[in-house]
């Protein structure tokens, strides 16, 4: 609760800890209830019980603040009704009494003025704030761009996985028997193949303790697979591509891409099928969460640029990692102000700015998502 000796401003710091405590507790009570297996709508009461037990208190928190200066307004304002009627009356100079309570007002409204403008400040900050979730988002962004990919948003509701496995699925023309519910074939397709091939998912599990036998607890754990909406991880994911016997592509801001059911897949034929995920700790405040993906309508193809070919540069792009080490060094070195995101471009690609250059074009949007991924947020061509 509000100590009778904070001010707004210092109010308002405490209720931000609070709520960066409440994302620890969060993120702590997410752990256990894995650990309970409990389902997601016990967890997502439970977390907006918290949510909205503590914002219930600092907006009562606040109100008092307000009807704290409102009474302090109607105060000085009887006040100064009283010093005007006295000096109707009686045109004196001012008494030591009225020289001080107008003192008083004037800090009090310089105070308002400072506690109003440091608000300001604040918000503007907030504003300009990257958030771990556009972070992230923004080097997935830069993984997909190199695959022509983008994001496509799948809803939060315990289901994230399968639904984006559904949205693939029909995307490559792969056949469910329907998109919108096709969450629940693929939940009891895992659940079968994770029963058929226990001894391949068994050593990999932390299952219940309390259970009669392994073999049991695994039969429960595949049962809530298949008929509650708990969070779909990587053994899921590896009976699924296995039940598919399809490829599944997850892109995540981790690093290299996890390819589950490589085995199925034709490394020599660039258009062989495969369903490609996007994996997200950020995404939403519960925790981690899967999307689908979509074709890039822009999509660069990998066949060349006029300043390679004019250079006698091979008939293929380069590989773009060492572009990304270089815009991660000079965003270390501190150097982006002198060497800004077109002059690496520049560099890396001779015949930008002075041909029609795909190839260029492709770099600098990259370099663009790159540079707020890391912070630099294209701080500008000085």
């Amino acid at each position: 609760m509000a100590s009778t000796n904070e001010t707004l401003g210092q109010t308002k710091q405490r209720h931000k800890l609070e709520l960066r405590n409440l994302q620890s507790e969060v993120k702590a009570f997410q752990k256990k209830a894995k650990k309970d297996r409990l389902s997601k709508k016990e967890v997502e009461t439970q977390v907006a019980a918290m949510e909205s037990a503590l914002k219930e208190r600092h907006e009562q928190e606040l109100k008092a603040f307000e009807a704290e200066t409102d009474e302090q307004d109607a105060a000085d304002s009887s006040t100064a009704a009283a010093v005007e009627a006295v000096d109707e009356v009686e045109p004196a100079a001012p008494s030591k009494q009225a020289k001080a309570q107008e003192k008083a007002q004037r800090k009090r409204e310089a105070k308002k003025k400072q506690e109003r403008e440091r608000r300001e400040r604040i918000e503007e900050a907030n504003k300009n704030t990257v958030s771990e979730r556009q972070i992230e988002a923004d080097l997935i962004m830069a993984q997909l761009a190199r695959h022509g990919l983008k994001i496509k948003d799948i809803p939060s509701d315990g289901h994230c996985m399968y639904h984006a496995v559904a949205d693939q699925m029909k995307q490559k023309k792969l056949p469910i028997a329907d998109p919108v519910t096709g969450f629940q074939y693929l939940r009891k397709l895992t659940s079968d193949y994770m029963l058929a091939h226990a001894d391949d998912f068994l050593p990999f599990m932390a299952l219940d303790e309390a259970a009669a036998s392994p073999q049991e607890a695994f039969a429960t754990y595949c049962d809530r697979v298949a008929n509650t909406a708990d969070w779909g991880g990587q053994l899921e994911l590896r009976a699924l591509a296995c039940a598919l016997r399809t490829p599944i592509e997850v892109f995540s801001a981790e690093g290299d891409v996890l390819v589950m059911g490589g085995e199925f897949g034709n490394e020599d034929d660039e258009n062989a099928t495969k369903l490609q995920l996007t994996y997200h700790l950020h995404y939403y405040t519960l925790g981690e969460h899967f999307n689908s993906t979509l074709p890039e309508s822009n999509r660069v193809k990998r066949e060349g640029c006029a300043c390679w070919r004019r250079q006698g540069k091979p008939e293929e792009l380069p590989e773009l990692d060492s572009f990304f080490m270089k815009v991660q060094f000079i965003v270390n070195s501190e150097m982006l102000v002198v060497h800004p995101c077109a002059k690496l471009v520049e560099s890396m690609c001779p015949g930008y700015g002075k041909v029609s250059c795909e190839h260029g074009q492709m770099l600098q949007g990259q370099a663009a998502a790159l540079l707020r991924a890391l912070g630099g947020a294209d701080r500008g061509e000085e």
